[in-house]
């Protein structure tokens, strides 16, 4: 399996799932125009991840804004790393701006929806 990197545009996020590393991050903006689509394949390639029986999975969300559509499937990339996390030792940081509460609370919803640990951290 191979590695995922799409790079970020004005209105998607930079993506880096890193199979052999067992590393994901999700940095910037989330507001395409097919949220659906877009995620769609980083959806696909965590999934895949599960067969790998990865030792250690690490996950970093350093988002500044996603919009409805993103936010439904971020929940479903949570839901996978639950899923991850039942296999090996997970960990998730999510990253924010200082002051940016809007952020920190999503982290901490996503946490409670999921059953996913996210630790937050301030920018």
């Amino acid at each position: 399996m191979e590695s995922l990197v799409i790079p970020h545009t004005d209105d998607t996020p930079y993506v880096n799932l890193d199979i052999e590393k067992g590393f994901f991050v999700l940095e910037n903006c989330s507001f395409p125009e097919d949220a659906v689509g877009f995620y769609a394949p980083i959806l696909e390639a965590l999934q895949s991840f599960l067969a790998v029986a990865p030792k250690k999975f690490t996950c970093e969300i350093k988002l500044k804004y996603f919009n409805t559509s993103s936010a439904k499937q971020l929940l479903q990339i949570f839901e996978v790393i639950r899923q991850i996390s039942g296999h090996c030792d997970t960990s998730v940081t999510w990253f924010y701006d200082k002051g940016d509460k809007d952020m920190q609370q999503a982290a901490e919803r996503y946490s409670r929806l999921s059953g996913v640990v996210i630790v937050t951290k301030e920018n």
